[in-house]
């Protein structure tokens, strides 16, 4: 409750993630990144760019690092967990906000929705239905309070149709629907060949579209050993300021048509 209050806090809450950044740049010997701490065009940034993260307009809990064996994890592939990291929110409204998102009669599914940052932006966009998966009960929980908060308080939701399942994105099965499947560094190597298979099945089995939105693609390599995954990155990020992003995040999107007889999925 007290370090609720210090986060919440926009002087305090400076200070602490201020400390915590600091900790953890020290931690990848990121002197570059530390030094930044203490330049004065960062800090006015940070104070701008702050006062328009959910966090701190609507109270959320959506901070923090947490590593996998703080997670409360059960399921078998907790080998391939990652540590819970917020996403760049500023990068995600940007894209949320991009020309080339559609939204309309479309299905939004977050494969490793965490605390539900993603949930609560894509709530903001006027998608069919909005799921999020997350094997981490604990998570789950934060995200279930989260949403509760998210939805009294903002009067910018188009989409209330949305839902956080406490499960594994390794045995979710893509919905039928014209779908974007968003993944943020969720998992593993040997999570995303099971995802990028549920994928395949998906695309084989329904020609509406499916989009993959990748952030941080750390396992990009799965993706790009997938026939029937297009890489359309330079395509979707279209303009000059957009193609900066793709350094960051990769889209990808299903060919659509049956799977050639012989050939491999590159799931090996």
């Amino acid at each position: 409750m007290i370090k609720k209050k210090i986060k919440n806090n926009l002087f305090l809450g400076f200070l602490y993630q201020a400390v915590y950044d600091l900790y953890y740049s020290a931690k990848r010997i990121s002197t570059e990144r530390v030094k930044r701490k203490f330049y004065y065009k960062y800090f006015k940034k940070w104070i701008i760019s702050r006062k328009t993260t959910l966090a701190y307009r609507y109270g959320v809990d959506t901070e923090g690092v947490i590593y996998p064996e703080k997670l409360g994890i059960t399921s078998q592939n907790i080998k391939n967990a990652v540590q819970y990291q917020k996403c760049n929110e500023e990068l995600l409204v940007r894209l949320f906000n991009g020309d080339r998102m559609i939204c309309e009669n479309t299905v939004f599914v977050d494969l490793g929705s965490g605390k539900g940052l993603v949930l609560m932006l894509a709530a903001m966009k006027p998608f069919l239905k909005i799921i999020g998966i997350e094997f981490s009960e604990k998570l789950h929980f934060i995200a279930m309070q989260n949403l509760q908060k998210f939805f009294g308080l903002s009067h910018e939701v188009l989409c209330r149709n949305v839902i956080s399942v406490y499960g594994d994105a390794a045995d979710f099965p893509i919905p039928d629907d014209p779908v974007v499947v968003f993944m943020c560094n969720p998992f593993g190597e040997e999570v995303m060949k099971m995802v990028v298979s549920n994928l395949v099945a998906r695309i084989q089995r329904s020609f509406h579209p499916v989009t993959v939105i990748y952030m941080v693609p750390r396992q990009k390599h799965v993706l790009a050993g997938c026939p029937l995954l297009e890489d359309i990155s330079e395509d979707f990020f279209s303009t000059e300021m957009d193609r900066r992003m793709i350094e960051h995040i990769s889209v990808w999107k299903g060919r659509t048509g049956p799977l050639v007889h012989g050939t491999s999925l590159g799931m090996t």
